[in-house]
């Protein structure tokens, strides 16, 4: 197993579910979440959740590679 591939594809894959989750929460739903009153909303730091997401495909990635090797 070569771990750069497994990383390449971890960060690739993170890169692509970052930039649909933009286009889907920012373009998409907007209208959306500008008709809706969301009393109460917690903020929460973003960059934890980003952070946890790439943790998350680097171990799918690991796992994918892992039982692909047969």
């Amino acid at each position: 197993m070569n771990f750069s591939r497994v990383a390449v594809a971890a960060v690739v894959a993170w890169i692509a579910f970052v930039v649909i989750g933009y286009v889907v929460h920012t373009i998409i739903l907007d209208d959306l979440y500008a008709s809706q009153e969301l009393a109460g909303t917690v903020e929460t730091e973003p960059l934890i959740g980003f952070l946890l997401a790439l943790f998350g495909f680097f171990v799918f990635a690991y796992v994918y590679a892992k039982g692909y090797e047969g």
